[in-house]
């Protein structure tokens, strides 16, 4: 009788396929979840936090913007956009909101809680 085996390290395999499952669920532009992945991540916040509240921001004639100047321009755009929301959305937030990029131009916050948005509207009450 004979045994043959073979050994293979697959770690840098798994590392690429856990790398190509992060780049589906994230944006390349903004590095905010895909809406579909996002949605999902706030069901599953809202299983232990049932409370909380949506801040939906829509860039008007984004569109326009990306067709008249061109997609790079665009791109550059809604990635400093995406970092000013982000940090307008963190600042007094008692935990990191869930940031999704809901279609081509709107940005989606999910938070745990209801709170007092720092764009002055009182949210959720």
């Amino acid at each position: 009788r004979r045994i043959v085996g073979y050994i293979r390290d697959i770690h840098e395999t798994k590392m690429r396929e856990l790398e190509q499952e992060r780049k589906q669920q994230m944006d390349p532009v903004t590095s905010f979840y895909r809406l579909k992945p996002g949605m999902e991540e706030i069901r599953h916040v809202r299983r232990r936090f049932p409370e909380g509240m949506l801040v939906l921001v829509d860039i008007c004639r984004f569109t326009m913007i990306s067709r008249d100047f061109g997609l790079a321009f665009g791109d550059v755009l809604l990635e400093q956009f995406s970092k000013m929301f982000l940090q307008v959305c963190e600042e007094g937030a008692a935990s990191t909101p869930v940031m999704i990029r809901a279609g081509s131009d709107e940005l989606l916050a999910g938070y745990r809680e209801k709170r007092r948005h720092p764009a002055g509207k009182n949210c959720g009450n």
